[in-house]
């Protein structure tokens, strides 16, 4: 992970630092780090590489290798002083970090509490659940594509993963992707408990190659932070 620690009340959103970023690339390696095909078209799997944020830092992860890393560090430190990130910065510099984790999942006794943040859901038929229940659907996704993984040996049942949603927030939204089309997405916010320990980088829904569908741990000070 090439993480940038942002300074105190600076917030730059990781579509933010990933539009920057494929600016000073200027179309190459369009499928490499930005998951559109050589049409320009959006790349129907899941991404290996993605651009994250949340409170006090922006980043890029990948799940390839660290060649992706290291050849994406320069473009990041262009995008960051072009002049629209140069001026959300007002001047200064992030602190730059390269992280290694491994991501990694634990069934435990206890429920863990998290939040999601901007989690998206494309398909409309799903309205029948609710936002609790589109919300529970991306999740368990997440932890199917877990299994096939190998990070997570089995999926766990619903009696042992104890899933509950503290709170939801649909906040609808129109994106205008490459190709200029446009669509209508339910973006959403949530908090749940469930009894799974969630470790390294969680993305739940769609468009994560985007930042969307970040999920954050509580801490014992009742703090969410990223699962790293």
């Amino acid at each position: 992970m090439l993480k940038l620690c942002l300074p105190r009340g600076v917030n730059i959103g990781p579509n933010d630092l990933r539009e920057a970023t494929a600016k000073v690339l200027d179309g190459q390696d369009c499928h490499r780090f930005f998951h559109y095909d050589k049409n320009g078209k959006p790349i129907n799997e899941k991404p290996a590489s993605r651009f994250v944020g949340g409170k006090g830092f922006v980043g890029f992860i990948s799940e390839r290798n660290e060649d992706d890393i290291k050849d994406l560090m320069y473009p990041v430190l262009q995008a960051i002083q072009t002049p629209k990130l140069f001026s959300m910065l007002n001047g200064l510099m992030p602190k730059i970090q390269v992280l290694q984790f491994e991501k990694k999942a634990f069934i435990t006794q206890e429920p863990k509490v998290y939040s999601v943040s901007r989690c998206i859901d494309k398909k409309e038929h799903r309205k029948t659940l609710g936002e609790e229940g589109r919300l529970a659907v991306l999740f368990k996704s997440m932890l199917i594509q877990a299994v096939k993984e190998g990070v997570l040996p089995t999926l766990p049942e619903e009696q042992e993963l104890q899933l509950q949603f503290a709170s939801v927030r649909d906040l609808g939204f129109e994106t205008q992707f490459q190709n200029k089309n446009k669509k209508w997405m339910h973006m959403m916010h949530g908090q749940f408990i469930a009894n799974i320990d969630l470790q390294g980088v969680w993305q739940m829904g769609g468009m994560t190659s985007r930042g969307h569908g970040l999920i954050f741990k509580q801490n014992k000070k009742g703090i969410f932070q990223s699962c790293l």
